[in-house]
């Protein structure tokens, strides 16, 4: 299939259908306008709706679709690989996400398509990342996107490549590429086009490939790298699939910490996976980079012949700041959903609502809200007429920050958002370096279960009294540039 092609990719098929009824869907839906057929959603709670005008239905919907081969599943879902792996199990769908669709729509200038292959004498650094790291407004962006603007600013010159996964028949046969140039949009691009130019980088940095992976495959084989080739752990996909440690609403993780993996299910994926990257980081000799020592010593015990490294996504210098007022306010902040804790929110806003005021600084979606819950739509840039996060639980005065993960953060910037923002944090002893840095601090506390943490918070002199006392802040927040060393030395 050519690329020229790609345009017409819908009209191939009798059945457009849509996985994912939430944000994407909302975002994105006017690419198939009138093309879609129906709608699946996890979600019980929208099953029977229509949402605009297209009912909505349970996955296994597509089980009664008896010409498989006809249809085309869209993803309006950013948990695009394990979406993938649920399909797989119904039938053997032909299968696109959405922003990947909408990249293969875009008309690519060939005069911005040669524009990868001319940077003169000067090598650029190659910057492969998955579609919803690099372009989802998400902790994975923030960092990127702050690395980036260093390698700018030491005179280096960036080539974003993006994969566009497009599965046949339930296989990746065909790898697109988005390819941006210094953050500027290039054109997409069939993935064996860009490797027959040749190209020769600085430097290789490589993130959240989460589902495709394959592509670092084809990759090390046709690029030359002068330099070294770093690696940034931002989940756990390169030990296992189930990238999160979390799997059928469970814990991979034992009551110690340790990894489940001789009980479970997938271990035999998780086996594939981790070989599979296993010799990539040996044979190419990759550096391994972890933000934290909590995601170090999981990393270590599957790659422990390789070089891992431990660097912060950002440095800071703590700061002695006493609290003068106490409004007992409690925030959830970040993406509203389950892996995060919403569930448990969802507990303790119930038991606790007649004694505390309780908001919701971030994304949900409104089949999602709860009553006696405030909404704010929060920008990471604090563009589109909202503020930042630490400005907005400075303006709405929130005293506790709930970060209840029940999965191991590798590192979690809305943990240091509100210590910036001089926030009591409750947290989980499930929830990783969020865990290790309340400890670490002492600005919070670190609970067994949502039953725990109701129980502290019904005594509410004794959560006053704990929250005045932590009078701590950090300050001068600077992300990290000792990657630099590890690119080039």
């Amino acid at each position: 299939m050519s690329l020229k092609n790609m345009q017409s990719i819908i009209k191939k098929y009798k059945r457009i259908i849509a996985w994912g009824a939430g944000r994407y869907f909302e975002q994105y839906h006017y690419l198939l306008n009138g093309q879609i057929s129906y709608v699946v959603d996890c979600n019980i709670n929208l099953h029977g709706r229509d949402k605009n005008g297209i009912r909505i239905y349970p996955p296994s919907k597509l089980e009664q679709e008896r010409h498989k081969e006809e249809c085309l599943l869209v993803v309006f879902n950013a948990h695009f690989s394990e979406i993938v792996d649920d399909a797989k199990k119904i039938g053997d769908f032909d299968i696109v996400d959405i922003k990947a669709l909408e990249l293969l729509y875009k008309r690519t200038d060939q005069e911005e398509a040669d524009a990868f292959k001319d940077f003169g004498s000067k090598s650029p650094v190659l910057v492969c990342a998955g579609m919803h790291a690099l372009w989802d407004i998400n902790g994975s962006w923030k960092f990127i996107d702050a690395q980036n603007k260093i390698l700018h600013s030491n005179n280096l010159d960036t080539l974003e490549v993006v994969p566009l996964p497009y599965y046949q028949k339930g296989d990746c046969g065909h790898i697109f590429i988005a390819i941006s140039r210094n953050g500027r949009f290039l054109g997409t691009f069939l993935l064996e086009e860009f490797v027959k130019s040749q190209i020769k980088v600085n430097g290789l940095v490589i993130h959240s490939l989460y589902y495709s992976h394959e592509i670092l495959d084809v990759l090390l084989k046709s690029v030359e790298v002068e330099h070294n080739i770093l690696y940034y752990v931002h989940d756990y996909y390169c030990i296992c699939i189930n990238r999160f440690l979390y799997v059928n609403e469970t814990s991979c993780l034992d009551s110690t910490g340790e990894l489940r993996c001789q009980t479970c299910i997938y271990r035999q994926q998780k086996e594939l996976i981790s070989a599979f990257h296993r010799r990539l980081f040996t044979t190419y000799g990759i550096k391994l980079i972890v933000p934290s020592w909590d995601t170090e010593k999981r990393i270590k015990k599957v790659f422990n012949n390789n070089e891992v490294r431990v660097i912060p996504h950002i440095s800071y210098q703590e700061k002695q700041q006493q609290r003068l007022k106490y409004t007992q306010k409690i925030a959830y902040i970040g993406s509203a959903c389950g892996i995060k804790g919403w569930n448990d929110y969802k507990t303790i806003v119930k038991k606790m609502k007649d004694k505390y005021k309780f908001y919701c600084l971030g994304r949900c979606g409104k089949n999602d809200y709860l009553e006696g819950v405030t909404y704010v739509d929060v920008n990471i840039k604090g563009e589109n007429g909202c503020l930042n996060m630490i400005d907005s639980l400075k303006k709405y005065e929130i005293d506790i920050v709930y970060l209840g993960s029940v999965c191991p953060e590798t590192f979690c910037y809305a943990y240091y958002e509100a210590y910036e923002a001089g926030c009591f944090v409750m947290t989980k002893e499930t929830s990783g370096n969020t865990c290790d840095q309340v400890k670490k601090h002492g600005n919070g506390l670190v609970f067994k279960s949502v039953d725990d943490m109701v129980k502290w918070l019904d005594d509410v002199e004794e959560a006053e009294d704990m929250v005045l006392q932590m009078n701590k802040t950090i300050t001068d927040v600077q992300p990290d540039e000792t990657f630099l060393e590890q690119l080039w030395g």
